[in-house]
């Protein structure tokens, strides 16, 4: 096969084949029975409800669905400066002097003095316990707009942690988590601070753990608490059995499509127009906007034909040897596995995919796939017991 081909046999999902839902397989390797058993063990494990398999696809699911909440989040989008790996969760306070909670329900002014004092610095943390009405965007255009500084280098370091306030039982804002200079093993937590540097001296005056001044409840919901409580409500029974269905599909059905009930055929242009540039990873343009593409110009169709057909009919089984003859090295896509079916061919096949289905404009089987002045020919022939002729 060509590298041309190649490339487009990736475009149109011919190379899909090599996902889970489009195997190449053997039909007279073991590893082919072993690979599709494999699947209807999978299916039936669903289909009973339990086994190991179902299990580790609710905790798939069930982590996928909470993991964003229970990581902090920066709320400004930015690389977090305090933050020197990618755990936010446990990192994002190393080195950090001031811990401040607050939220987007406090009065402008409130916030934009508490944020003043931490502009730049490494060392004072603002936290968040979720996002303003459910809203990253909402939330971050409301940030932008109570920092002065335009600078994303400089803005204050703003996370979503919402069990860092189930764990110190915030409910009251702002409560400012200050280190004591003297003992940095002890933090004293001031409520109502309007600024770092206040809450600073009521810690060095001794006077730590106290509330000075006005405080607002919390007008973000708990994000993590929400996508706990979606996982909860979330219908795990209809889940299974749609998992189960698209398995069974998948592994076994393929992508059906109707007999043919006469003959015809048609051309297909597989040529591709660029729509904007391609550019390398240094900014360099390898293809321009509005260049056009088409394999089936500089070469024929891999291995010369394309086979299309459903391996439960037996006239297409005996359509697809004769083809076969004339193009032993050609491509066979089947509709579906029928392992009975494809055992008689004795070649290797692939999973007929949706991708592929649109991009080859497949209506009927069986098809066979050719090339024709620079583009594809697609005949379809109705099913017949005497096998195919071009």
């Amino acid at each position: 096969m060509t590298k041309s081909w190649q490339s487009l046999i990736c475009l149109v999902s011919v190379a899909a084949a090599n996902s889970a839902g489009a195997q190449s397989i053997n039909a007279v390797d073991p590893a082919l029975a072993d690979f599709i058993k494999q699947r209807q063990q999978q299916v039936e494990a669903l289909k009973n409800g339990d086994g190991d398999q179902l299990t580790q696809m609710l905790e798939s699911s069930r982590r996928t669905l909470q993991a964003p909440s229970l990581d902090a989040r920066t709320a400004f989008g930015a690389t977090p400066m305090s933050a020197p790996s990618a755990n936010l969760g446990v990192d994002q306070v190393k080195g950090a002097q001031a811990i401040v909670y607050i939220s987007l329900g406090m009065p402008d002014r409130e916030l934009r003095l508490l944020f003043r004092d931490g502009v730049g610095r490494k060392d004072v943390v603002y936290l968040l316990r979720g996002t303003f009405d459910n809203d990253m965007a909402e939330t971050r255009k409301r940030l932008f707009a109570l920092v002065d500084t335009k600078d994303r280098r400089q803005q204050p370091n703003v996370f979503l942690l919402p069990q860092a306030f189930r764990n110190y039982h915030i409910t009251q804002v702002p409560t400012v988590f200050v280190q004591d200079p003297h003992k940095k093993a002890d933090w004293y937590a001031i409520k109502g601070a309007p600024s770092l540097e206040l809450a600073r001296k009521e810690v060095e005056d001794g006077r730590g753990n106290t509330t000075i001044g006005d405080t607002w409840p919390i007008a973000e919901e708990d994000i993590a608490e929400r996508m706990r409580a979606t996982a909860k409500g979330y219908d795990w029974d209809a889940w299974k059995h749609t998992l189960t269905a698209d398995l069974a599909q998948k592994f076994t059905e393929g992508n059906p499509l109707p007999y043919a009930l006469s003959d015809d055929s048609y051309l297909v242009d597989m040529g591709v127009t660029f729509p904007e540039d391609v550019k390398d990873k240094n900014g360099k343009v390898l293809i321009k906007a509005g260049t056009r593409i088409n394999p089936l110009e500089r070469t024929n169709v891999p291995g010369g034909a394309i086979m299309v057909i459903d391996p439960a009919d037996a006239r297409q089984i005996a359509m697809a040897q004769v083809w076969l003859k004339r193009w032993p090295a050609g491509i066979v896509m089947v509709t579906r596995y029928v392992p009975d079916g494809i055992g008689q061919l004795g070649v290797k096949v692939m999973m007929l995919d949706h991708l592929s289905t649109v991009r080859f404009h497949l209506q009927f089987v069986p098809s066979l796939l050719t090339a024709q002045d620079g583009q594809l020919l697609v005949k379809t022939y109705a099913p017949r017991v005497q096998g195919g002729i071009q």
